[in-house]
């Protein structure tokens, strides 16, 4: 026979970029009860955005538990919250056999770039966590939200900053 399970009531929150692609969408989704189509609230792009989109939307709704999740990482095929047994915050390791922080290169390039060769000398022997799914209590994922949308502010907003006024003053030197 076929099994059903008991869903608890969910919203379903999507964040999309360009503002053309959103406002499609959400005019597609209107009619779908629960599911929301909101603006990237941040002034940058979507993939460095998403923690200010996510800590945004959290903080302003009154949650028990939460997923977060990327649409290229991620098909549901159960109720994941059912899966939650332990408070706190549940993450993945990406491909744990074929790859570490060191040896992916793109991940490498961001450690390095971002944190310099040291710590990633340090770090290389760790497996990649994705960010494309991550879940928890309201709290833990609000702890994780705060933490990651201020790296993001000072790591990379600040850096393409100091890069960008770099390339300015190269370009009035050259005249």
């Amino acid at each position: 026979g076929v099994q059903t399970c008991a869903l608890p009531i969910s919203h379903l929150y999507i964040f999309v970029s360009p503002q053309q692609t959103q406002r499609q969408l959400a005019e597609l989704a209107a009619s779908v009860p629960r599911v929301h189509v909101l603006p990237n609230v941040a002034n940058a792009s979507l993939q460095h955005a998403r923690y200010e989109n996510y800590l945004s939307l959290v903080s302003s709704r009154g949650f028990e538990k939460v997923v977060l999740a990327d649409a290229f990482d991620v098909v549901l095929q159960d109720d994941v919250f059912a899966r939650m047994d332990a408070p706190g915050l549940y993450v993945s390791e990406e491909s744990a056999l074929s790859y570490t922080l060191g040896t992916q290169r793109m991940n490498a390039l961001w450690v390095s770039a971002l944190y310099g060769q040291e710590t990633l000398a340090r770090l290389q022997q760790l497996p990649v966590l994705c960010s494309g799914f991550t879940a928890g209590t309201r709290h833990a994922v609000l702890v994780y939200l705060r933490r990651m949308a201020e790296e993001s502010r000072w790591r990379i907003v600040r850096r393409v900053s100091d890069e960008i006024q770099r390339a300015h003053g190269r370009d009035v030197a050259r005249g």
